[in-house]
């Protein structure tokens, strides 16, 4: 059986998975840990980087992340609204 609401956010998954996720919570793993760092101000004003990457998904963060491998020296920047979603959650 195939849940039918879509006030859910659960609808077109099985019954029994739709029951199974019914109490869980969009949250981030990374967040929920001891050793995560603090979150940083709110950019404002200006600054300057070498390399800007506007979003912090897996494609936004892994280019970060070979452009600082391969250029250790160049300033690099992940700009992202609030919380990364989905199942990144940086």
């Amino acid at each position: 059986m195939l849940i039918k609401s879509r006030d859910s956010g659960l609808a077109g998954l099985p019954a029994a998975v739709a029951r199974s996720l019914a109490d869980a919570k969009p949250a981030s793993f990374w967040l929920d840990s001891p050793q995560a760092p603090g979150p940083l101000p709110t950019l404002t004003g200006s600054t300057a980087a070498d390399l800007v990457v506007v979003g912090g998904g897996f494609t936004g963060l892994w280019t970060a992340l070979l452009a600082k491998e391969r250029e250790q020296r160049y300033f690099t920047m992940v700009i992202i609204r609030g919380i990364c979603p989905g199942r990144y959650g940086q």
